[in-house]
């Protein structure tokens, strides 16, 4: 099909046995030929052009419930704004939290 040859011209090596799980997303999961393509364009966008990173981004995307690529972009940009949130915790080296949080010295 066009998608396989679209996996194929843009990710690295697929195997044979790749190219079955590239197909059981499809046939059992029934992951569209437009959200295949929109995987692939993601990890080669995050510059993993590999059937492992589609794979788990695919995966993720089912466990969030994720249809149509409409879905897979809301998806990306949530989890985005939640990895480039920052990172506020215990100040380690002077054993206090944060005065934000209350303050304070961890014993």
């Amino acid at each position: 099909t066009t998608v396989q040859k679209y996996a194929l011209d843009n990710l690295r090596v697929m195997t044979p046995g790749h190219m079955q799980e590239f197909n059981e997303f499809m046939t059992v999961h029934g992951v569209s030929e437009e959200l295949m393509k929109y995987a692939v364009d993601v990890a080669c966008g995050n510059g993993a052009p590999v059937w492992n990173y589609v794979a788990q981004v695919l995966y993720g995307w089912l466990d969030a419930g994720v249809k149509s690529v409409g879905d897979a972009k809301a998806e990306q940009a949530k989890r985005k704004k939640k990895r480039d949130r920052p990172k506020v915790g215990i100040d380690r080296m002077n054993n206090k939290i944060p005065e934000k949080y209350g303050g304070g010295i961890i014993v």
